[in-house]
């Protein structure tokens, strides 16, 4: 699977909580208040694999990648009702739905979805109010 295919079909956010996908660190710093929340950020920067180009009728690549999902959180605003607890609580759940959305692709399959590590963060990703967790993929991709 081509790093383009594998990029639209990620994008793919039907029947889940995301509001938006991104690639490049770059996109969500120069967006900064415009983002819209909830949004993952799949950092190509840290995307691992391994190719088996033996099988010559189906390719298949083992990738490890960390996504980030990003929700936003104004800390100490007097308009901000929910707790970091919670809101990284519905990051978890919002990112379970969309990596079954993922899985539909037949192209695309997570193989550590009984086994995902993952990180809570509230500051660090950018300069914006995002809070956030961090999960550690591990796919199978086909073409």
């Amino acid at each position: 699977m081509t790093l383009e295919s594998f990029k639209a079909a990620a994008k793919v956010i039907t029947g889940t909580s995301i509001k938006s996908v991104y690639f490049d660190y770059s996109q969500i710093m120069n967006v900064e208040r415009s983002k819209l929340y909830p949004c993952v950020l799949w950092d190509l920067n840290s995307w691992k694999g391994k190719i088996n180009w033996a099988n010559t009728s189906m390719k298949k690549e083992k990738v490890t990648v960390k996504v980030f999902v990003l929700d936003y959180f104004d800390r100490g605003a007097v308009t901000e009702t929910d707790n970091r607890e919670h809101i990284w609580d519905d990051i978890r759940a919002y990112f379970r739905t969309y990596c079954g959305v993922l899985n539909t692709n037949s192209y695309i399959q997570i193989t550590n979805l009984n086994d995902m590590p993952y990180e809570y963060f509230t500051i660090g990703i950018t300069l914006d109010s995002d809070i956030g967790v961090s999960f550690d993929l591990e796919l199978d991709l086909s073409c």
